[in-house]
C-alpha cells in the first residue's frame, strides 16, 4: 500500500511490529516446547542424562587420547623379586625432594616390572559419545571383540585406574606423585615396624 500521509505511515510501522511480535512468540514457544521435551526425556534416563534421541556417534575411526595413572603399593614395594631395594631412611630421603620422587617413580617394581609411578598415554581408534559421556573403543579379532572404556569428566577428581583426556596428563602426574610420595612414607614405616618386631623377637 502506497503512504500518502503520517498516519498511514504509523499504522503500516505498527502492523510489522505486531507481525514481528507473533514472530517471536511463536519462537519463544517452540523452545520452551523443545525444553521441556528435552527435560521430560532426561527424567526418563536413569543416570540423568539425555535420551536415546539425542545420542551422537562421532566417527568410528576418529582417534582419541588417553592418559591412564598406576601408582604402586606396598606389595609391589616389597615384592622379593623386584622390590625398591630402599631402607626406610632412604625412603623417606627420596621422598622429601621432587627429584627423588621422581627417581623413584622410574623404578620397575612388583611381578610386573612396571615403574613405581606412570601415566601412560594410549590412543584409542574408535570413540562414541552419548550425552555427556564420552566412551573409548578398541576392536579386535575381525570384530568379533569389542573392549571400551569410559573417560572420565573435566569436572571428576584425578585418581589411579581410569582413564582420562590426554590434556590431563599433567594434573594427573602431579596427582600421582602425591599419592607415591604417601605410599612410600606409609611403607617405610612398615619396613620400621618390621625391623622393632624383628629385635623384639631376638
Amino acid at each position: 500500500m502506497e503512504i500518502k500521509n503520517c498516519e498511514q505511515y504509523v499504522l503500516a510501522e505498527l502492523e510489522a511490529a505486531q507481525r514481528e511480535n507473533d514472530e517471536l512468540r511463536d519462537r519463544i514457544a517452540e523452545l520452551e516446547r523443545e525444553a521441556a521435551e528435552s527435560d521430560a526425556r532426561k527424567g526418563e534416563s536413569p543416570d540423568g542424562e539425555v535420551g536415546p534421541r539425542q545420542v551422537q556417534i562421532y566417527k568410528l575411526n576418529e582417534p582419541f587420547e588417553t592418559v591412564y595413572l598406576t601408582v604402586k603399593d606396598s606389595y609391589d614395594f616389597g615384592h622379593s623379586e623386584n622390590s625398591l631395594v630402599l631402607t626406610a631412611e632412604e625412603i623417606r630421603e627420596k621422598a622429601a625432594t621432587e627429584e627423588g620422587l621422581r627417581e623413584v617413580s622410574e623404578i620397575r617394581v612388583g611381578w610386573s616390572r612396571d615403574e613405581a609411578m606412570s601415566v601412560d598415554t594410549r590412543i584409542w581408534p574408535c570413540q562414541l559419545r552419548t550425552g555427556t559421556q564420552t566412551f573409548v573403543m578398541d576392536l579386535w579379532d575381525n570384530g568379533r571383540n569389542l573392549a571400551e572404556a569410559r573417560v572420565c569428566k573435566d569436572e571428576e577428581k584425578p585418581r589411579t585406574g581410569n582413564y582420562f583426556p590426554a590434556y590431563r596428563a599433567e594434573e594427573l602426574e602431579r596427582f600421582g606423585l602425591d599419592l607415591l610420595k604417601k605410599r612410600l612414607l606409609e611403607y617405610a614405616d612398615k619396613l620400621d615396624a618390621e625391623a622393632a618386631k624383628s629385635e623384639g623377637d631376638e
